[in-house]
């Protein structure tokens, strides 16, 4: 039998039980489930420790790591890389790759285009996250569609083999698809402090 707080009372405890009121029997049974600060006193507040506030440590530590990226983002941050949500994949790319993709872009050949959702922009010291994406005002990865093509024909193939209903089936299909070079990562403002609340 289960009885208050997910606790299991045996069948020898409820036959002692039987002939107690309703608070004896609470208290019984948490004395033998092991709760007696609890049956001793129900109304008791639990204790709490309670942490010290860590915000203004933690403000300090991210305004030192925000203006370190800001330096290294003004003294030239290198080779960046980029992670873009693209075709409903995700795809990691640097300066001068060409990003292959499973989808027919409208854009026509030789244009240059933007990929706005950035999930990630990093170099050798520092990565950004966004959460989920980083914004538009300040990260910018642009590329150039160099080519449409379409893929090898597949062949789909479907039959039955019930009697009542025999049929087979072909079906031909192509895969759409789309080149596109990178042509520049940019990291187009710093970042913002951390501000006091």
């Amino acid at each position: 039998m289960f009885l208050r707080q997910g606790l299991f009372v045996s069948s020898r405890v409820i036959k002692i039980l039987k002939n107690t009121t309703a608070t004896e029997r609470i208290n019984k049974i948490t004395l033998c489930a092991g709760f007696r600060s609890y049956a001793r006193d129900r109304n008791a507040q639990p204790q709490q420790d309670y942490l010290p506030n860590l915000e203004e440590e933690n403000r300090e530590l991210s305004n030192d790591v925000i203006s370190k990226v800001n330096e290294t983002l003004s003294a030239g941050p290198g080779r960046l890389f980029a992670i873009v949500f693209f075709a409903g994949k995700q795809h990691k790319v640097t300066v001068n790759d060409i990003l292959l993709t499973f989808a027919e872009i409208p854009a026509p050949l030789g244009s240059r285009i933007t990929l706005d959702k950035v999930l990630l922009v990093g170099s050798e010291d520092f990565t950004l996250l966004g959460t989920p994406v980083l914004s538009r005002e300040q990260v910018r990865v642009e590329g150039t569609v160099i080519e449409h093509t379409v893929d090898a024909p597949k062949i789909s193939y479907v039959a039955s083999a019930r009697c009542s209903h025999k049929f087979r089936y072909f079906y031909f299909y192509h895969i759409q698809k789309s080149s596109i070079r990178i042509n520049d990562i940019k990291i187009l403002k710093p970042l913002p402090e951390v501000l006091s609340s």
